[in-house]
């Protein structure tokens, strides 16, 4: 909305579906919505990905509205040391981009937390150090995991 104190419309459930066109449970640990969502869109298809929470997988699911459904397609990123849950997705000089969070537990009292960043290394204010992924940019959907 124009005040950023209400939103514009109802807020909708988020669906997931599998391979058969069943809903996603919140029992199934290793594909679930937990948190972290994420949005882009290229090609005309909307990339939904997600955190998995507890297994700390970034998944992934399409569909051709931003409302959804979506169906869901497979693991974005797998889990690092510490834990894998808040990303983003971004294209940046016709490259895309996986920016995504790792938690070190030091002591079981300090976290300290790293952002990461992958594609190819590039030099920035944070020197951050940067991977190669490909998979954002996907030949076909239709065998599932690009």
């Amino acid at each position: 909305s124009d005040s950023m104190l209400e939103f514009d419309e109802e807020v909708k459930e988020v669906k997931i579906l599998d391979e058969n066109g069943d809903l996603l449970l919140t029992k199934d640990h290793e594909r679930r919505f937990f948190e972290a969502a994420w949005m882009h869109k290229k090609d005309g298809i909307y990339y939904f990905s997600y955190s998995t929470g507890n297994t700390h997988f970034l998944q992934y699911a399409t569909g051709d509205n931003p409302y959804g459904p979506f169906t869901y397609k497979g693991v974005l990123n797998n889990p690092v040391k510490g834990w894998t849950n808040h990303h983003s997705v971004v294209q940046i000089d016709n490259k895309w981009y996986l920016f995504y969070e790792i938690i070190t537990v030091y002591l079981m009292i300090t976290l300290v937390f790293s952002s990461t960043i992958s594609k190819s290394s590039i030099t920035s204010l944070l020197a951050i150090l940067m991977q190669p992924f490909d998979a954002l940019v996907p030949k076909s959907h239709s065998s599932g995991v690009p």
